[in-house]
């Protein structure tokens, strides 16, 4: 066999690594990576390596980072982040290392498998629109829980119910939402008969759901916890409730995620034996939950959705789908065509800012680049602990340091009564929601009168020190 056949399933993989990661270092050099969501993980992890406790207020986001969503694992990759020597792209090496790990954890699963059926496994992750939509916006959570939820589908394929238990209870550590989802796929083991297998995954997941309904917030205090809010307008607000699914449902958004699946999924059901059909059931039953809550919450879209991805993506492929259909190119090109046309889109937004940097062309340049690094060294060198800074949506991640307070745009949280440094940068690189270029440089021009001193100022960076209202 051609080498390059042969080894196709792992150039593709080790090809869409690489553009990936050109995308994320280019996009954060340039200052297109938002503060929000970048910011308010990067600073989570910042705060908890330096000791601010584990729980620390995130002023990127305006809470304390525990009192909205529940993520632990943000401490031991707090500590990774250390390691890394508080690189602003340390956040983007965890998620992009998460997403490599799927996919050679996927390589290996299948090693025994046909170059078709793993490159066709490698396609459905790469060009799924929810996942690839989660990537382009990092960093989440939800992204570095991918290979876990593959683990759970592996699981079910092989019957090992010892790494489907282990990986659920990790899960629980990623964020609250995959409680829900937990005692849903207890009900697998349920519709089985299987005592032994439901009842501790059904308590895992129930102890969970019943932290989010009350004790959680009673332990951390106010804040942001959807769980509480969300039930009680199921309850007393069911037609409102109703009316909010219908309208998710029939949404641009959630047909963009799920279209792709609708035939491989009525396929499997008529083609696939029993066995491989009870783990397209378990992956239902797990998203199921999900399904019902995302759709009330009005999520299906970036991060929200990558779970549905990767979940029925891996129930494809450990259901012997790719297999099924491996002598059926006709129908392996109709499967695959709405992976490719609901992705084309995002796979444009990556490559545009890699072309620019290549070809040299403005906003992606050398003297940017030079102008964020002395903005940021600049910053490091002259504040205080006490000094409070307002950045721009990119220019927030870039001069993020430990034990900063530092303030994004679209912080939720009450303003301090007078900032100490403004930093922000100037059209192209500030038009990044929720500022434009002509916002910011309106907002340049009001600072100067505030200002005791204009640190740096040329075509790409506005920092100043002063006492800014």
């Amino acid at each position: 066999m051609n080498p390059i056949k042969k080894f196709l399933p792992e150039i593709t993989t080790a090809l869409f690594l690489l553009i990936y990661f050109t995308w994320g270092m280019v996009q954060l050099n340039a200052l297109q990576i938002n503060g929000w969501d970048y910011g308010i993980f990067q600073q989570s992890l910042y705060d908890i390596a330096a000791g601010l406790g584990f729980n620390p207020l995130n002023t990127i986001r305006g809470i304390y980072i525990f009192n909205e969503h529940f993520y632990p694992i943000l401490i031991p990759f707090a500590y990774l982040t250390r390691l890394l020597g508080y690189s602003v792209w340390s956040p983007f090496f965890i998620e992009w290392a998460s997403v490599a790990a799927t996919l050679i954890f996927i390589l290996w699963a299948l090693k025994k498998e046909s170059v078709f059926v793993k490159t066709s496994a490698i396609l459905s992750i790469i060009f799924c629109r929810s996942i690839l939509t989660a990537i382009t916006f990092p960093v989440h959570t939800d992204t570095w829980a991918l290979p876990l939820q593959v683990f759970i589908i592996y699981g079910l394929s092989k019957n090992n119910f010892k790494l489907i238990f282990i990986s659920s209870f990790l899960l629980m550590f990623y964020k609250e939402t995959y409680c829900f989802g937990i005692v849903g796929l207890s009900f697998y083991f349920l519709w089985q008969k299987r005592w032994k297998e439901f009842l501790p995954l059904f308590i895992l997941g129930a102890f969970f759901v019943i932290m989010e309904l009350g004790p959680r917030k009673a332990m951390l205090g106010d804040g942001n916890y959807y769980a509480q809010s969300y039930s009680k307008m199921i309850f007393f607000e069911p037609l409102k409730t109703l009316g909010i699914m219908f309208k998710t449902a029939v949404s641009g958004s959630f047909f963009k995620v799920f279209i792709a699946y609708l035939i491989p999924i009525i396929y499997l059901f008529k083609k696939a034996s029993n066995e491989h059909k009870k783990t397209l059931i378990g992956a239902i039953l797990y998203l199921l939950p999900l399904f019902l809550i995302h759709l009330i919450i009005e999520r299906f879209y970036f991060h929200h959705s990558s779970l549905f991805g990767i979940t029925l993506s891996a129930a494809l492929m450990f259901s012997g789908f790719f297999n099924l259909i491996e002598s059926n190119k006709k129908l392996w090109i109709i499967v695959l065509l709405p992976f490719f046309l609901t992705s084309t889109s995002t796979y444009k937004r990556m490559f545009s800012p890699i072309i620019k940097t290549v070809s040299n062309k403005v906003p992606y340049d050398a003297a940017a680049l030079q102008s964020f690094k002395e903005a940021r060294e600049l910053l490091h060198d002259s504040i205080s602990p006490d000094d409070n800074i307002f950045a721009g949506g990119g220019m927030s991640v870039f001069v993020l340091k430990p034990k900063m307070n530092i303030f994004h745009p679209a912080s939720t949280m009450e303003m301090p009564p007078v900032f100490n440094f403004i930093a922000l940068e100037k059209a192209p690189y500030g038009d990044l929601w929720p500022m434009t270029g002509e916002t910011i440089l309106h907002t340049i021009e009001r600072c100067r009168e505030f200002a005791t001193q204009i640190k740096i100022e040329n075509e790409f960076v506005f920092v100043a020190q002063g006492n800014f209202p």
